[in-house]
């Protein structure tokens, strides 16, 4: 039993740091969180898979290998509808239990709570990935305020508490996430605004042919050299 209760604890701390973590900066861990998260459910489905069809202890080890590394790739490439099946999961699991569904019960999985949740899921569903850029930090703040609250609980077993807490992180996550979505909205549209107030137009280098080369200058004409032997002789002189 103490293995147990500190298997729980310690479970309770890492849902609380992920928890925090995703409601105070979600939009940034998120791509990793969700390689995470598809690699712990493509390992754990591989390995289930090779339980029941394989066998042994290699068999099941190796599937749950490629199917750790499958959703790891799977989820990282697919953020968008992985953040949506979250964010919807959360409203139809609160849904199927505020209606008390009863899983051992129903079998066939066909009583009104069963219908009424896998409503919620896919209307939810449809409206998160809809609105999957625009409400990126809500929805991580929703799961991080879920998870802290999940980690709170696994450690105090205080369901108060735990509700609380997961309020008080996801009030103060979105909010500050939110602010920094629209500061950060807010400095992309003024930077865009003072590149087009920026006079003039942009310069467009124009090729300007070299000159002609310059025309040859004829050789200066030298004056000729007089004969001696043609040269007439002089006059004599006046009496």
């Amino acid at each position: 039993m103490a293995t147990l209760t500190e298997a729980l604890g310690i479970i309770g701390v890492l849902l609380i740091l992920v928890g925090l973590g995703l409601a105070f900066a979600g939009r940034k861990l998120w791509t990793p969180f969700m390689s995470l998260v598809g690699a712990i459910l493509g390992g754990a489905v591989g390995f289930i898979v090779g339980q029941y069809y394989v066998g042994g202890t290699f068999g099941p080890l190796l599937l749950g290998l490629i199917g750790s590394i499958l959703g790891s790739i799977l989820f990282n490439y697919l953020v968008k509808i992985a953040l949506a099946l979250i964010a919807a999961g959360i409203p139809a699991i609160l849904t199927y239990f505020a209606l008390r569904g009863d899983p051992v019960a129903d079998q066939t999985a066909q009583d009104t709570p069963v219908i009424v949740a896998i409503l919620v899921l896919l209307i939810v569903f449809a409206l998160a990935y809809y609105l999957v850029e625009e409400l990126i930090g809500i929805v991580t703040a929703v799961v991080g305020g879920f998870l802290l609250g999940a980690g709170v609980f696994l450690l105090t077993t205080n369901v108060n508490l735990a509700i609380a807490a997961a309020a008080i992180v996801f009030l103060a996550g979105a909010i500050l996430q939110t602010l920094a979505v629209r500061a950060a909205k807010k400095g992309a549209a003024w930077r865009l605004r003072w590149r087009r107030s920026q006079p003039g137009q942009p310069v467009v280098p124009t090729y300007n042919p070299p000159p002609p080369p310059p025309s040859p200058t004829p050789p200066p004409q030298s004056s000729p050299t007089p004969n001696p032997e043609s040269t007439p002789p002089p006059p004599p002189p006046y009496p």
